[in-house]
């Protein structure tokens, strides 16, 4: 398979020819070759959207809406090429595209083609004057996507970017070049102008890093490693340029004495693993009442154990491979580190993973880790983990477990597991992230509620309408009556 650039309304190779190679992270081998876009190529891609931003950016609300609102239907129709290219590019089930990442990402376009149609510029009135507020779009804007989710990461910037009236050049991860690919045919089936919308595939340190740089990008939305948005951020203030960062997490997760565990641990699970080892809304610093510690940890492993990790292909997979060969060798450094700690070993993620077919012997499939008991201020207490880790700490009173969760340098998200609702809540509003799940492992999400990451877990706020205002500038003007 080969996979393409999309600039103006072609899809294209690099100018220079130069490919990279896709490999499956199933089998471990070449499965398809990508752009390897340079400069010439964002250059490229750059000059096609400023031309096509003069055009777009005066268009009506309704008139983007209608491309939008195509855009939503095209990507619930590729459905199940969206379920295949996840699989084929980084490892996720198709049952978990399926589940969250086709209707969300759907909806990321048509909540944003509702929303710039009940926007309206704002009047006030004085005694002897009038002033006016507007909404307008600020330029050509740059999405920077990592190796996880990518079809919802791309598709949550892209959308309010287009329904503000900007031109956007996408740069996906060189690891999700077919899910970045179909993403643009959806696009480019939906009548969208010829250069709105560009999407060019590569190395971050050299694509992305041109798009950061270039003064013909006005805007930067990234999602991915906090080590990489501090670089953007400090590249983007050279420039005054926009930044919107969603970075990098490590999140806690509190289970509280008197919750049914039978009910609990599989959704603690759930949390902690999901159903890609990339997610990083996971939750895999995990925190159990010692009331329910030694119970909770037997259950714990026991439903670890029962997950079934093989191909992303079959339906009752639940966890795929790693995403990449960089992961998958960060993963076994983290289960030789973690052999080497004092905390005990429950689970010890070594060894190839039992029960999986000759073909994927080279695969990145890994076994995952339980840890328990390590200090909170241990590394693989504190830092980013990549790869299905969980460990678990015990604590005795309510004001211990907060002071655990929030020995973090990230604030993304938390998870409580807690009967008595009143308490869940109180316990929630103490927890320093963005947001908190209450007695659920999968990440409740509703479009029309803000949030934003605390620390080093990024900034900037999504959800309502924070980043629609975000890829929007406002200007005033006041008219005098006495003149």
């Amino acid at each position: 398979m080969t996979f393409s650039n999309f600039v103006g309304d072609k899809f294209l190779q690099a100018l220079d020819s130069a490919t990279l190679d896709h490999i499956d992270p199933s089998t471990g081998l070449k499965a398809a070759t990508l752009p390897d876009s340079d400069i010439l190529d964002v250059v490229q891609a750059i000059q096609a959207a400023n031309k096509a931003f003069a055009g777009w950016s005066k268009t009506s609300a309704a008139e983007r809406a209608k491309v939008l609102n195509l855009i939503a239907e095209k990507i619930e129709s590729m459905g199940e090429e969206f379920c295949l290219s996840q699989a084929r590019d980084i490892g996720t089930p198709v049952s978990s595209t399926e589940a969250h990442s086709i209707e969300r990402a759907a909806a990321e376009f048509r909540y944003h083609a509702r929303l710039i149609q009940d926007f309206s510029d704002e009047g006030v009135l004085r005694e002897k004057s009038l002033y006016f507020q507007n909404r307008l779009p600020i330029g050509v804007v740059a999405v920077i996507t990592p190796a996880s989710d990518p079809l919802v990461n791309l598709a949550s910037r892209i959308a309010p970017a287009l329904a503000a009236g900007n031109a956007v050049i996408a740069k996906p991860s060189r690891y999700t070049p077919e899910t970045a690919e179909l993403l643009a045919k959806a696009v480019h089936s939906s009548g969208l102008p010829s250069g709105v919308f560009g999407l060019v595939q590569g190395r971050g340190d050299q694509a992305g890093t041109t798009l950061v740089s270039h003064p013909g990008i006005s805007t930067i939305a990234f999602v991915g490693s906090t080590e990489t948005g501090k670089l953007i951020q400090a590249s983007a203030n050279e420039m005054m340029k926009r930044t919107h960062l969603a970075l990098g997490s490590r999140n806690p997760v509190l289970l509280f004495a008197g919750t049914d565990l039978q009910k609990a641990i599989p959704q603690l699970v759930e949390a902690s693993l999901g159903t890609h080892p990339s997610i990083a809304a996971r939750g895999s610093r995990v925190f159990i009442q010692e009331t329910i510690y030694k119970e909770s940890l037997d259950i714990l492993k026991k439903h670890i154990e029962s997950l079934k990790i093989g191909s992303p292909f079959e339906s009752a997979t639940s966890l795929g491979p790693m995403a990449n060969a960089k992961h998958f060798k960060k993963y076994q450094e983290t289960v030789a580190f973690a052999a080497k700690q004092n905390g005990k070993l429950l689970l010890e993620g070594s060894g190839k993973v039992a029960g999986l077919a000759q073909k994927f012997d080279q695969g990145y499939f890994v076994n995952p880790i339980l840890i328990s008991d390590l200090t909170n201020c241990s590394t693989l207490q504190q830092e980013e983990i990549i790869g299905p880790f969980i460990n678990a700490t015990s604590f005795k009173y309510q004001h211990d477990a907060l002071k655990h969760a929030n020995t973090s340098p990230f604030g993304g998200s938390a998870y409580i597991f807690e009967a008595n609702g009143a308490k869940a809540k109180r316990v929630a509003t103490l927890i320093e992230t963005g947001s908190v799940y209450i007695n659920s492992g999968v990440p409740l999400f509703d479009m029309s509620v803000e949030r934003e990451p605390l620390k080093a877990s990024g900034q900037g706020r999504v959800g309502g309408s924070a980043l629609l205002n975000f890829f929007s500038r406002r200007s005033s003007i006041a008219e005098n009556f006495n003149a």
